[in-house]
């Protein structure tokens, strides 16, 4: 689904809509303004100032850092001490991260950050609530969990952040308290990656607890000037990339994060006025309403804010070359939100457009669900004012066609035709009725199910049929019926 410019993946709003997604903050959600903290490297070159020591071509940061930490250098306050400015701001990143959960007890923001800029920003999206905080080394359950969890440390408890290559060791191998709490959290949970590239030293860490082959469940979110799109999917991580106008922009992102968190704070009846206002025009060419639009048609509640005031027959067409009408045309029971479609499109095309829907229907090489067929049956019988003669005959002639024949079959739908027929003089149809009739008969008979067959209890319907003007091998066929009732 397209959300400002960002072509969010569904089983990612999936996952966010059912409560299932945990969103993992890296550092690049705080470097933004006003907080404008370094990243992990720059970190690194801060704590090493005046040491005389200096990062070498390659090496990793965490070994730098382990480096400095032998040489007697206290790496972990001097971190906490850059990170922990008097005048430090939350970014309006963090503040929508957190406005994707629709409450404090719902949040689940896993971040390697050791800044509390979470929980300051926490006072301008839940009021005078506050998810859970954890910071490692005492961690949840990484497979139940909600709140705030700072895999690696907080700035507030110093010794304990996860800083040198020895830290790391301790954290994901020798007593492998982050890599335990994160392999069930991966294995539990979509996750979206924030503020990551795909070079970072903690990223490397993480990918040492990523499951195999989950990738549908894990996402990050990438400039399009990244090019390690290919290395992303390799860690079995997809990318969905957010435009730049050079590789400093990230405004698109900020923008993209803020529009999905109101997407989904978005309450019914503002659901109601965005739904309505689309669907009582045309259908939309803008690529981002297309999708909001076919998004809502998922939700029960949605999908009948659209149904209420949708009644451009353009919408057919739209909705069907995107697969939404298909299970009106197959077989088995059809969902609720399909037999919402289906007695729309008889109520309010039927009578009115019935060329729209016999086009439909010969498009699915002449196939109703019988759910569908049903609502259609209802739609033409008892239209008030009666249609006009000749599309009454056309539509008679396409349900004849069309009928289901099963145990399952409405008896009396074919009843209420028949009866049709007879009180508008469709003496052509009428005959298509008892071709029909005599069909069903058959097929109940063969299937011992003569005692439920919708001619019992119809004799008038039949003595109607059998003073019609019909050919006397038809009256001959017609009394066997009654014979064998």
């Amino acid at each position: 689904m397209k959300i400002a410019n960002i072509d969010f993946s569904k089983p990612l709003l999936n996952a966010l809509r059912d409560g299932e997604l945990v969103v993992f903050a890296g550092a690049g959600v705080s470097m933004g303004e006003p907080a404008c903290l370094p990243s992990f490297e720059a970190l690194a070159n801060r704590i090493a100032k005046g040491t005389g020591k200096t990062l070498q071509d390659r090496e990793p940061i965490d070994r730098f850092l382990g480096r400095l930490q032998h040489d007697g250098v206290n790496v972990h306050v001097r971190a906490a001490e850059e990170l922990s400015k008097p005048d430090l701001k939350a970014t309006e990143l963090h503040r929508n991260l957190l406005r994707l959960y629709s409450n404090a007890g719902q949040v689940r923001v896993v971040t390697t950050n050791f800044d509390l800029l979470f929980e300051q920003a926490v006072e301008g999206v839940f009021n005078n609530s506050q998810p859970d905080v954890f910071r490692a080394p005492a961690l949840p359950l990484g497979h139940q969990f909600n709140g705030i969890i700072h895999i690696h440390g907080a700035v507030s408890h110093p010794a304990e952040m996860v800083i040198t290559d020895a830290d790391f060791g301790r954290a994901y191998l020798t007593e492998g308290w982050a890599r335990r709490f994160l392999v069930d959290l991966f294995r539990s949970f979509t996750v979206l990656f924030v503020g990551y590239s795909h070079d970072d030293t903690i990223m490397n860490y993480l990918a040492r607890a990523l499951p195999v082959g989950e990738a549908d469940r894990r996402f990050v979110l990438i400039g399009e000037t990244d090019d390690d799109s290919d290395r992303w999917r390799v860690l079995g991580i997809e990318p969905i990339s957010y435009p730049q106008t050079d590789e400093n922009d990230y405004s698109t992102l900020y923008e993209g994060v803020r529009h999905i968190a109101e997407h989904v704070r978005r309450d019914v009846l503002g659901w109601q006025r965005e739904i309505t206002a689309i669907a009582e025009k045309s259908p939309p060419l803008d690529e981002e309403i297309a999708d909001l639009i076919e998004d809502a048609l998922g939700d029960i509640t949605k999908i009948q804010f659209f149904t209420k005031v949708a009644s451009d027959p353009d919408w057919i067409d739209w909705l069907d070359k995107r697969g939404i009408l298909n299970a009106l045309f197959g077989d088995g029971t059809i969902s609720e939100r399909d037999q919402v479609l289906s007695w729309w499109l008889a109520e309010n095309f039927a009578c009115d457009h019935t060329d729209k829907l016999f086009l439909l229907i010969g498009k699915h090489n002449m196939r109703l669900n019988s759910h569908f067929w049903n609502d259609l049956v209802w739609a033409i019988v008892e239209e008030k004012p009666p249609l006009d003669k000749d599309i009454s005959s056309r539509w008679i002639s396409l349900l004849l066609d069309t009928a289901p024949m099963s145990e399952s079959t409405d008896d009396d739908l074919l009843y209420r035709i028949g009866k049709f027929c007879i009180k508008h003089g469709m003496l052509d149809n009428l005959l298509q009725v008892f071709d029909a009739v005599a069909e069903l008969v058959i097929y109940l008979s063969k299937c011992n199910l003569r005692n439920s067959i919708w001619f019992l209890g119809r004799q008038e319907f039949i003595d109607k049929l059998l003073k019609q003007d019909i050919s006397s091998e038809q009256k001959q066929k017609l009394k066997e019926i009654q014979i064998q009732l």
